[in-house]
C-alpha cells in the first residue's frame, strides 16, 4: 500500500501509517487526553490517552498518524479543586520532552488552554500530557484535556 492513501475503514484494508499516504483533507485531528481523578499530592501525573482512572506517575503516549504542528491546548476540570494559587500545569510533551505548550490553571479554574505557542511534529511521533502540581491540595477530578493537529 506504499504511497496510497491510508483509509482502512472505506476500503476494509490494512493501513500502514509508515508508508502511506494521509490526504491533506484529514490532516485536522484532535488528539484526547483525560483522567477521573488527579490525586493531591505534588507529584508530576500524566493524564491518560482518552481517558482512564487515577493519573498514573509514568507517561501514556498517543502516536501522531502524520506529520503536522499541535497547538490549541484546552484543558477542563472539575471545581472546585483546592483554595488560594495553587496551580496545575498541563504541558504537552513529545517523546518526553517538553514542547513549550503549556495551560496553567488554578486550582479553583474550571477550564483554560494555551492557544499561542506550538510544535511541530513528524509522523509517529510520541505525544503525552504531564500535570504538575504547585502545592498538594484535594483531589482534582474530571479532567480533560486535548490538542489540536494539523
Amino acid at each position: 500500500m506504499s504511497g496510497e492513501s491510508c483509509n482502512a475503514i472505506a476500503n476494509g484494508k490494512p493501513c500502514d501509517l509508515a508508508t502511506s499516504v494521509v490526504p491533506a483533507d484529514v490532516k485536522n485531528g484532535i488528539l484526547q487526553f483525560g483522567a477521573r481523578t488527579i490525586l493531591g499530592t505534588p507529584t508530576a501525573r500524566f493524564l491518560f490517552t482518552g481517558n482512564g482512572p487515577v493519573a498514573p506517575t509514568f507517561s501514556l503516549h498517543l502516536v501522531t498518524p502524520y506529520a503536522g504542528t499541535l497547538q490549541n491546548l484546552t484543558v477542563t476540570q472539575d471545581l472546585p479543586a483546592g483554595a488560594g494559587a495553587q496551580t496545575l500545569t498541563y504541558e504537552v510533551l513529545v517523546t518526553d520532552a517538553p514542547t513549550g505548550i503549556r495551560a496553567i490553571l488554578l486550582v479553583t479554574a474550571g477550564s483554560g488552554g494555551d492557544f499561542t505557542n506550538t510544535f511541530a511534529v513528524g509522523q509517529g511521533a510520541t505525544v503525552s500530557i504531564t500535570v504538575i502540581k504547585s502545592a498538594a491540595h484535594a483531589l482534582v477530578r474530571l479532567v480533560n484535556a486535548a490538542i489540536q493537529l494539523v
